[in-house]
């Protein structure tokens, strides 16, 4: 990476490594969920029309057979911070951060700089990668327990949040799951707490027919007490995944009657 400095460099850079916008990324400090927004933006001022974004794979593979796509993208990254057009679109302290220049390729020497972006970025994608496991391990627990008993498993969200939750139904009763991992702590966890659960459980307070369950796994919640017991408090059974195999005793309990 160290001839990237130009717009010839970086175009050559870009077409002969697969994993070039990855590195990019990396050698930047950049998240790919910015990098897609930016050619997003860039394939609309080119009158392009899509359905969906491209991940870094695929903005490799379209930039390294199109010219004048190749040419926007390296214009932004080699004097895009200098230039009134990049300027209008995208936030200075935004722009700042896609920028390659003397100090850029000068990170490339360090090996302890080197280490440090590269293990951020892979915790990152560890953390991610762990939440969709643990999605899928939720989703899949419930909804064994849900065929069981013949009745039927949802996701949906509640109260104006983005966080969707899993219900098991009959139509007539249901049993609403939050749901959180967290490996490290963060101020979101508050979030968490006190705009998405404590709203749910009170609401479900009112209702005969609705029973509210909270799951939480992960060391990150240790850090996050006060979090923590809110939501154990903001329930009507708290579980993990080492114990949601209680989950079919309280499924007997709300939909057939069968006492705990």
């Amino acid at each position: 990476m160290s001839n990237i400095a130009d717009m010839a460099g970086l175009a050559k850079f870009i077409k002969a490594e697969r994993e070039s916008i990855s590195m990019l990324e990396t050698l930047l400090g950049i998240s790919g969920e910015k990098i897609k927004r930016v050619v997003t933006m860039l394939r609309v001022m080119k009158g392009y029309t899509f359905d969906s974004e491209w991940d870094e794979r695929r903005i490799q593979k379209e930039l390294a057979t199109n010219d004048t796509l190749m040419m926007e993208f390296c214009e932004l990254f080699i004097n895009g911070k200098n230039m009134p057009k990049y300027q209008a679109l995208i936030p200075n302290f935004i722009l700042q951060d896609f920028k390659i220049d003397v100090d850029t390729i000068g990170r490339l020497s360090s090996e302890e700089f080197m280490r440090s972006l590269i293990k951020a970025r892979m915790i990152a994608g560890y953390s991610s990668q762990y939440s969709q496991v643990y999605d899928k391990l939720i989703k899949n627990n419930l909804g064994s327990f849900a065929l069981k008993e013949g009745l039927e498993l949802t996701q949906r969200v509640f109260m104006n949040t983005p966080i969707p939750c899993y219900i098991i139904t009959d139509k007539r009763k249901r049993i609403i799951f939050t749901y959180n991992f967290q490996s490290t702590t963060s101020n979101n966890q508050n979030k968490y707490a006190d705009n998405h659960v404590a709203p749910i459980y009170e609401t479900s307070r009112l209702e005969d027919d609705t029973l509210v369950v909270n799951i939480l796994d992960g060391a990150g919640w240790i850090g996050r007490s006060n979090a923590y017991k809110k939501i154990y408090h903001d329930c009507d059974f708290f579980l993990n995944l080492q114990n949601i195999g209680q989950v079919e005793q309280i499924i007997d309990y709300f939909f057939n009657n069968i006492s705990l």
